[in-house]
């Protein structure tokens, strides 16, 4: 089981994967190329949701598919500083998925 976890600190966002920092690819980053970012849904949660599905699932196509799902169901609802697990991650992304509509 993997750990994720970030923090805002003086010197920008820091993201990592069990103590080991995970590293956007902003050469080839697919929502934003101005790195991570959590709280809200923009292209930097998008972009760190997109990041963990791939080291979470190992298959870039399905980690593609799962970003909208991931950034509502967690990414987008982080605080400043926040850990999450692999077990945390498979609890969204089995979790129902919602229409848009509200009750």
């Amino acid at each position: 089981m993997k750990t994720y976890s970030g923090d805002r600190t003086i010197d920008g966002v820091i993201v990592l994967v069990d103590q080991a920092r995970l590293l956007p690819d902003l050469g080839g980053a697919i929502f934003s190329d101005t790195g991570f970012e959590w709280g809200y849904d923009g292209p930097g949660p998008r972009e760190l949701a997109y990041v963990i599905l791939v080291d979470h699932l190992g298959d870039t196509n399905r980690a593609k598919v799962l970003v909208p799902r991931f950034v509502e169901g967690c990414i987008a609802k982080l605080d400043n500083e926040w850990s999450i697990s692999s077990v945390d991650i498979e609890a969204v992304l089995k979790s129902p998925e919602r229409t848009g509509q509200r009750a």
